[in-house]
């Protein structure tokens, strides 16, 4: 499975719905690996695996953070994610809060693409024209294409009295 990574703007991000707006790829933006996306490349691939995919951190399949809301393949710009994030677990919620960070600072949250090149374009070969779309990341560096990033965070105003008692025992341990 190849791995795209990019890095972009958080669209949105509501912290009272836990959910995040993102582009997880970017078409017609050549990455690390010397490849470009081009647009309609996930458009079977989103309609036929949209139950199937996966939302990861750093690519672990043990590592699930969240769950796609939707997914825009159609978006002139990129593949459009919207993810909640399941704020019950550590990961996610700690993953969820250095994205709103990155965001209210002005700084890139990356994402990346897990997923299988179908077809290429014959004319240049860099060039891929269709993907089988397993998963998408979010990511604690940096990503091979370095347009994709999140673009929106929504609010942490529903987190449970018992999830602040243990983050503030974690700082609490941490700084000790």
């Amino acid at each position: 499975m190849e791995k795209k990574g990019l890095s972009y703007q958080v669209k949105d991000l509501d912290v009272k719905k836990e959910t995040v707006v993102a582009y997880a790829s970017i078409y017609n933006n050549e990455d690390a690996d010397v490849e470009i996306i081009e647009p309609g490349d996930y458009v079977k691939t989103v309609s036929e695996r949209f139950k199937k995919l996966r939302v990861l951190y750093n690519h672990d399949s043990k590592l699930k953070i969240g769950i796609p809301l939707e997914v825009d393949p159609h978006d002139t710009t990129g593949l459009l994610t919207k993810t909640k994030f399941n704020l019950e677990k550590q990961l996610a919620h700690d993953a969820f809060t250095d994205i709103q960070l990155e965001k209210e600072n002005g700084q890139d949250s990356d994402l990346s693409v897990g997923m299988l090149t179908v077809r290429r374009n014959v004319a240049n070969r860099k060039r891929i024209t269709e993907v089988k779309l397993f998963e998408y990341s979010f990511l604690s560096f940096l990503g091979a294409n370095a347009l994709a990033t999140v673009l929106d965070v929504k609010s942490l105003a529903a987190l449970t009295e018992k999830q602040i008692v243990e983050h503030i025992a974690q700082l609490t341990k941490m700084y000790n």
